[in-house]
């Protein structure tokens, strides 16, 4: 089995584990299919899973090429930083809805898109979750809430999508990917 679809399957087994809870924001439970859920169906059949179709994808220029999404520390983060690279970060906990529902439309996107997200998972740093929240907002001020996404350029805080006010959806998401010409060619 290919890493990609490992780190996939293990996404969409942890989304599907994980309940639904508040994350800091107004939204409330509809009792709909949660985004672990969609993750999963989505992932197994290929298809939307609210009307059984095949799910069309969304860009002006598709990559034959996959992309990935990669599970790090803060601390590796931190290296990367420290290292002058150019990446993608997201910030993210396991029980907040809006996290569930962004990996889940990352995990579709990157099936046909070649863009790597490095992604923190906060609830598995050893600091507690105002160290943590405290140190994302002294490397990336903009930073307010998960999923905070950020495009790293050469080490320095290069762009952030603001899924606060747009949304974490696969326009949203690939209208900045566009907008920032991060896909690899």
């Amino acid at each position: 089995m290919s890493g990609m679809k490992k780190v996939l399957i293990l996404g969409s087994v942890i989304l599907a584990m994980c309940g639904v809870t508040s994350c800091g924001s107004a939204k409330q439970e509809t009792g709909e299919e949660t985004a672990a859920e969609t993750a999963v169906s989505e992932t197994e059949t290929g298809e939307d899973s609210e009307n059984g179709t095949e799910r069309e994808e969304i860009g002006t220029e598709e990559s034959t090429q996959s992309g990935q999404i990669i599970s790090i520390s803060m601390a590796e983060m931190e290296e990367k930083l420290n290292a002058g690279e150019t990446f993608l970060v997201s910030f993210v906990t396991i029980e907040c809805p809006y996290c569930q529902e962004f990996h889940s439309m990352l995990v579709d996107y990157v099936e046909t898109h070649a863009v790597t997200m490095y992604q923190v998972i906060l609830d598995y740093e050893e600091t507690s979750e105002e160290e943590n929240r405290a140190r994302i907002a002294e490397l990336f001020p903009e930073f307010n809430t998960v999923p905070g996404v950020f495009y790293v350029v050469n080490g320095e805080d290069g762009s952030y999508l603001d899924t606060y006010h747009l949304g974490v959806g696969e326009t949203a998401f690939d209208d900045w990917v566009q907008e920032n010409e991060i896909e690899a060619k």
